[in-house]
């Protein structure tokens, strides 16, 4: 596989997880008004939200037939055997002020090959 279809590839996936992301935060917020504080330890600010919840299953069920590891911010890694590259994932930037109501949050991307960064996307 080469660098330039690996980043295609990659670019489209970036594109599809923060898509669905949107889409189940958007769902969420809408049945769940008014916004609340979330979080699993109230006494943690920076304990992981249900909203990281969500944007976790939406990232698991998208990548669960690609062959590579996947790390992300507050949860077990998940390894495959046939990997040939790593994500790394930080679900919801910005998950309290989403669950508050406040602004809008991003997704935070960055694939690697091996040893060598392939792409980043936030």
């Amino acid at each position: 596989m080469t660098a330039s279809i690996t980043a295609m590839l990659y670019t489209d996936l970036a594109r599809d997880l923060a898509m669905h992301i949107r889409h189940a935060l958007v769902d969420r917020l809408v049945w769940d008004l008014p916004a609340t504080d979330s979080r699993h330890d109230a006494d943690d600010l920076k304990s992981r939200h249900k909203t990281d919840d969500l944007a976790i299953n939406v990232i698991l069920n998208l990548v669960a037939n690609i062959p590579c590891h996947v790390y992300i911010e507050s949860w077990p890694a998940r390894y495959h055997s046939a990997a040939e590259f790593s994500l790394f994932i930080d679900p919801i930037d910005g998950s309290i002020n989403w669950d508050r109501g406040i602004g809008d949050p991003c997704v935070a991307l960055r694939s690697r090959k091996k040893w060598r960064m392939c792409a980043s996307v936030i």
